[in-house]
């Protein structure tokens, strides 16, 4: 008995079982009589693995690939009263400089030294010293500098001076007391991480941020010794 050859490519062959037909295939797989791969499914914008993040892409998002933060300026002020700070304890973070304060306008001028020879009611020395709040925030605090003359020391200016060098070890807070005139302070005692203080920073570079050449006293024809003066 002769047998008659089958053509593999003829879809009238029962015995081709290599290709699926259509209708074994989930409705999911199938489209216009072709199977679909996964690659090709629809995208569910409601199916919460559509959402699924990447540890990398997570970090780009949040700017951690290639980002570096810049400083663009830093406040002149003492600590406020609801946060815990530290003052740096390296000795190139501080200084002693001729300060001058206008109340009213709340801001702190940096002057020369023969400038402020010309304003002795007006201008103060100060102990600038670099600080730094619990959410990694940088200050330069004013610190009163005590002058020769005990009987000119005010207890605001000792207590001020003392929470300074309680907080080159510790995470701090100051407080005013006005009934005691005196300020006062907590310590942290559950806070155990240290501060990161710049490393590519000099105090120079620190002075330029929070002075700037706005808050800088070089001269006295500068308006505000005019103003003080009363020179117009």
């Amino acid at each position: 008995m002769t047998t008659k050859a089958t053509d593999p490519t003829d879809p009238s062959n029962p015995s081709d079982s290599s290709t699926p037909s259509e209708g074994s295939m989930p409705s999911s797989l199938r489209t216009r009589g072709r199977a679909v791969s996964d690659k090709e499914k629809p995208i569910d914008p409601f199916d919460p693995a559509t959402f699924a993040v990447s540890p990398e892409a997570l970090a780009a998002m949040q700017g951690d690939v290639g980002v570096v933060p810049q400083l663009t300026g830093i406040s002149v002020r003492k600590p406020r009263k609801q946060e815990f700070f530290r003052v740096s304890a390296d000795s190139a973070f501080a200084m002693v400089a001729p300060i001058l304060e206008l109340e009213d306008e709340r801001e702190t001028y940096l002057v020369l030294p023969a400038v402020a020879a010309t304003l002795p009611g007006d201008v103060t020395m100060r102990e600038l010293r670099v600080c730094q709040t619990r959410q990694g925030t940088l200050f330069i605090w004013p610190v009163p500098v005590l002058v020769q003359d005990a009987k000119k020391w005010s207890a605001w200016h000792t207590s001020a001076r003392q929470i300074m060098a309680t907080a080159q070890k510790h995470w701090c807070r100051m407080t005013s007391d006005q009934g005691a005139g005196r300020y006062n302070s907590a310590i942290a005692t559950g806070i155990t991480a240290e501060p990161c203080w710049p490393v590519d920073m000099s105090m120079r570079d620190l002075l330029e941020l929070a002075f700037g050449k706005e808050r800088l006293i070089t001269e006295q024809g500068h308006p505000v010794v005019k103003r003080l003066l009363g020179v117009e």
